[in-house]
């Protein structure tokens, strides 16, 4: 299927959420003035990426600095939220095996996960926003992927002969 030009295939309200999330990090690196300074865009052109009537997009070198200072991937997590994905922290290094230890933790977290669920679904079968706020369960789920990523780095590590 060939598309026109200067066609778009995202709603409107995408390109609505990227520039108000790119707005957010330029804020988040204290302003255009700041920002300006660990990136190659001047502070009008930071300044021009957060406005909704504007047709220019910020690069994703530009991007990538803005999150290395941030130190917080606030554009990526939306792009990958928009299709479907969730990002998860990496450790920085794979921890010596303590599998006994990992399996442990793992349990504990999953076990939380279950028991704050069934908490959620005991009086009406549902689970409401309120509840899942009221509960934290996607504190308590994030938690439980953590440690599975934990667990599988040391697994990649081992893979990779960096670990024994």
């Amino acid at each position: 299927m060939s598309r026109a030009r200067n066609s778009r295939t995202l709603p409107a309200s995408e390109y609505e959420r990227l520039v108000a999330y790119s707005k957010a990090l330029v804020k988040r690196n204290g302003g255009v003035e700041a920002a300006s300074m660990c990136t190659r865009v001047s502070p009008s052109q930071l300044a021009r990426y957060g406005q909704q009537q504007s047709e220019e997009s910020m690069p994703v070198d530009v991007i990538a600095d803005l999150e290395h200072e941030a130190a917080e991937p606030i554009l990526t997590q939306v792009l990958a939220r928009m299709r479907g994905y969730a990002l998860v922290q990496l450790p920085r290094e794979a921890a010596e095996p303590d599998w006994m230890g990992n399996l442990g933790e793992l349990s504990a977290e999953f076990s939380d996960v279950v028991s704050r669920v069934a908490e959620c679904l005991k009086d009406d079968g549902k689970v409401s926003a309120s509840e899942v706020k009221n509960h934290r369960l996607r504190k308590e789920i994030a938690e439980l992927i953590s440690v599975a990523v934990k667990l599988d780095k040391t697994c990649e590590a081992i893979e990779q002969g960096e670990l024994s």
